[in-house]
């Protein structure tokens, strides 16, 4: 199997990407790996329509693996459920982050009415609680999207599993052909 210098930087982006959603774990990272898959798997198709071959055998191997993980993730992982005992305590469900969301808007509000209060110490305890708040909320990271960049690479290493058997089942078909020719 030859290697080109065009899928060594394809692969090295789509690995630079795939680090930066496991890290940053912003929604825009987690978009940006499925749009590099759906890219992916749309060559893939085209190189099935109009390769021959290996090629072909190939492509259709990823296609096919792909489609089935990406559906299988889909519908039946439970992939946040899985990975969960795994992550740090910074990374949140969606309903502790709506709950730490709305408690930095109650004590926003709270900050607010404090202003007019007559004690510099409610005043200043309101402050501290608010900033508190606000700390721990941009300190959590959704688990959404950390399972979202899982899932996609996941969805990749199976395309690329159906690489491997595409070109199995293909060398295995060349060598019938060749024993029932011969």
């Amino acid at each position: 199997m030859k290697f080109s210098l065009k899928w060594l930087l394809v692969v090295i982006t789509y690995l630079a990407i795939a680090t930066a959603a496991c890290v940053q774990q912003g929604p825009g990272w987690r978009v940006a790996l499925w749009v590099g898959n759906l890219v992916l798997v749309l060559y893939a198709v085209l190189v099935v329509v109009y390769f021959r071959g290996r090629k072909q055998a190939m492509a259709l191997g990823f296609v096919l693996f792909s489609v089935a993980a990406a559906v299988g993730f889909a519908t039946l992982s439970p992939i946040e459920d899985a990975i969960r005992p795994f992550v740090p305590g910074s990374v949140a469900t969606a309903s502790e982050m709506e709950e730490a969301t709305r408690q930095v808007e109650r004590l926003h509000w709270e900050l607010m009415m404090s202003a007019n209060a007559a004690s510099s110490e409610y005043r200043d305890r309101t402050q501290q609680q608010y900033n508190a708040a606000a700390a721990r909320l941009r300190g959590l990271v959704s688990l959404e999207s950390l399972a979202g960049a899982i899932e996609s690479l996941c969805v990749m290493a199976a395309g690329l599993v159906g690489c491997v058997v595409g070109r199995q089942v293909w060398m295995a078909a060349q060598r019938e052909k060749e024993t029932t020719a011969g």
